[in-house]
């Protein structure tokens, strides 16, 4: 069931305004919490850090979201790889830096 998830979207604290251009449709504005967390992947015994942004939304904003579709920010133009709705009104869409 979801629950109303608005006040923690406030453009004030936490969430930003992103484009996102789909697809297929037509290209829309939504409020979103962007994050960019940094993990080390190990290849052999070097260890290597990357990127794993990712974008939180509320699932009713959202009007489509689907792999490839493109996010863009003021830190930058992301695709998005995966669509992760929780089922609690929260979406995270995982992206990849363009």
């Amino acid at each position: 069931m979801e629950q109303p998830v608005d006040q923690f979207f406030s453009l004030s604290d936490f969430a930003e305004v992103v484009r996102i251009t789909p697809v297929t449709g037509n290209r829309y504005t939504v409020e979103a919490i962007l994050i960019e967390e940094r993990r080390v992947e190990e290849i052999g015994q070097v260890g290597i850090e990357v990127a794993d942004p990712e974008a939180i939304v509320a699932t009713a904003k959202l009007r489509s979201a689907a792999t490839g579709d493109v996010l863009t920010a003021d830190r930058g133009v992301f695709e998005v790889r995966d669509v992760l709705p929780d089922g609690t009104g929260i979406t995270r869409l995982k992206l990849r830096k363009r």
